[in-house]
């Protein structure tokens, strides 16, 4: 075995001097002394809290050189948004699950309002308020996932202490062992009470394993029982998942009710989708105004140039959300029916479709949108919507109206197509999408039943498919709020005055018409006078 010498430090204490002997060594075998504390895998081990927490602050300060190059626009935001995520939540997971808070928390602070300043200035947006609250919740809570890393460090730290509980002699924990000698609690022991004590106690929270988390007696009784191995299994997922839904809790007794059902509506899988997606070929790749829509309607922040008011006959308020299904939906219908039918060829399945062109089509034919022959059981009939869950006159009739949006719109087409469907023999399924992106069950169906249909070298795989779907549908949202903003900015550009001194001159000219005017008939009324006395003189003239 060869041993990288340039690799190779050895760790001594801050305090004191080494002996002659293994200076002499370390010399001979041309390695570097570390007192104090050293960089280790991704951590920092040593006895020096001073030195320790400089080498922290050093690794910290690395981790921002890279955020210079996710605001460089020769990037493409997506990948931008992907990367910045990923820095964010799990570059510091080393470095918070084998150190104490105390440590780390100011650091990674301060990392976390980087992130955030880093990606604000690469989407061109100032995420404000209730929008920087949702940017910064997990992925499945409804958010961007974009979590500060500084609020569950505690929680990663007392996971990584209990999955090293087994490996820690009682060396490691006390001070002054040997016999005859004060024991006091070591380094580690009151790091752990902190801990405890800043960190769990001031919660009433059903905390996981809550016995274990009174004291750190109690804590190493219980993660380092031999026969309980698995007891050390995702508390870190546990402890944060509870701290987060705490959070949550609260969070939502002070954002506003719109903030609210917007952030309930995305707390699914499909809705995290978009983020997910490696833009590594075009059918999973967003341009950057797509992407900066789309966070922005994920939001609920609004665009620097939207006008106030939409150009519908309504005059409504132009929200974000109004965006999104005021204009361009049968667009956006008939591009998530392509794909539909794209997937359905690629697999071998037969389908008829029917084109919508215009809404009344919609509204008079009562002929699903595809039909799919599987060939292995009965027709499919399906049938696309898109909803808003969160459209405001959905939430003006109950705050709640967002929860059951697609229920109300799966019992419609029911209604609408599944009597002709099993008077035909046929299966019908309605394909509901939110804006949001929540996918029905019977979505996930249909793809199913298609990937099942092929062989392993051939086709998508159901979660492909979904992804694929999800994308389409921030496509389709993003076209839509951009022909519904342009509309607004033209009737708003059409509704000011083109010359704001046209008044003033107007009202100059009148004057000075009516000047004229009156001079004119001063003019000829004198001039009328003078003719009928010249007249009447020459009269009497004759009279004589």
């Amino acid at each position: 075995m060869v041993v990288q010498r340039e690799k190779c430090e050895i760790l001594t204490p801050s305090v004191g001097d080494i002996s002659d002997e293994l200076q002499q060594a370390i010399e001979r075998h041309g390695l570097r002394i570390a007192r104090g504390a050293l960089p280790l895998l991704g951590a920092v081990v040593g006895n020096d809290q001073n030195a320790m927490q400089t080498l922290v602050n050093e690794k910290v300060d690395g981790w921002k050189k890279a955020l210079d190059l996710l605001a460089c626009e020769e990037i493409p935001t997506q990948l931008a948004l992907l990367v910045g995520r990923w820095t964010m939540t799990a570059k510091p997971s080393a470095l918070v699950r084998t150190l104490p808070p105390t440590l780390t928390t100011t650091s990674l602070a301060d990392f976390g309002k980087a992130v955030l300043n880093t990606m604000q200035q690469r989407l061109n947006l100032c995420l404000e308020g209730e929008a920087k609250q949702l940017f910064q919740q997990p992925l499945g809570a409804g958010g961007l996932g974009f979590c500060p890393p500084a609020e569950t460090a505690p929680y990663a730290f007392l996971a990584g202490l209990a999955a090293s509980s087994l490996a820690i002699r009682p060396s490691n924990l006390m001070n002054g062992e040997q016999k005859g000698s004060k024991v006091e609690e070591g380094w580690l022991i009151k790091q752990l009470n902190d801990c405890l004590s800043r960190h769990i106690k001031p919660f009433n929270l059903e905390w996981p394993d809550k016995d274990a988390l009174t004291n750190s007696g109690a804590f190493f009784t219980y993660f380092g029982d031999t026969d309980k191995r698995q007891r050390c299994d995702k508390v870190q997922a546990k402890l944060a998942g509870t701290f987060r839904a705490h959070q949550r809790a609260e969070l939502k007794q002070t954002l506003s009710p719109e903030t609210v059902s917007r952030m309930e509506s995305r707390a699914n899988k499909a809705s995290a989708l978009i983020w997910k997606a490696y833009p590594l070929t075009q059918d999973f790749a967003l341009t950057d105004e797509e992407v900066r829509f789309s966070v922005a309607y994920a939001t609920g922040q609004r665009l620097p140039h939207m006008p106030e008011r939409c150009s519908c006959a309504r005059g409504t308020p132009l929200t974000m959300e109004h965006t999104v299904h005021c204009a361009e939906k049968l667009m956006r219908h008939n591009m998530m029916q392509d794909r539909f039918v794209s997937f359905a060829r690629l697999h071998g399945v037969r389908t008829r479709q029917n084109p919508r062109l215009t809404y009344q089509d919609a509204k008079e034919k009562l002929e699903p949108d595809v039909i799919f022959y599987p060939g292995t059981h009965a027709p499919v009939q399906t049938d696309v919507a898109v909803i808003n869950p969160c459209a405001p006159c959905r939430l003006r009739a109950s705050r709640y109206g967002h929860r059951w949006a697609s229920k109300t719109k799966k019992a419609e087409k029911t209604r609408k197509y599944r009597p002709n469907a099993v008077a035909m023999g046929h299966i019908f399924r309605p394909l509901i999408f939110e804006t949001h992106g929540k996918m029905a069950d019977e979505i996930t169906m249909t793809l199913d039943m298609l990937a099942s249909r092929t062989p392993m070298s051939r086709g998508l795989a159901a979660n492909d498919m979904k992804l694929d779907l999800a994308i389409t549908l921030a496509r389709g949202n993003a076209l839509a709020a951009r022909t519904t903003i342009a509309r607004a900015q033209r009737a708003r550009d059409a509704s000011r005055t083109v010359h704001p001194a046209s008044g003033d001159n107007c009202c100059s000219h009148s004057r000075n018409r009516s000047r004229s005017n009156n001079t004119r008939s001063c003019s000829s009324s004198s001039s009328s006078s003078s003719s009928s006395s010249s007249s009447s003189a020459v009269a009497a003239a004759a009279a004589e």
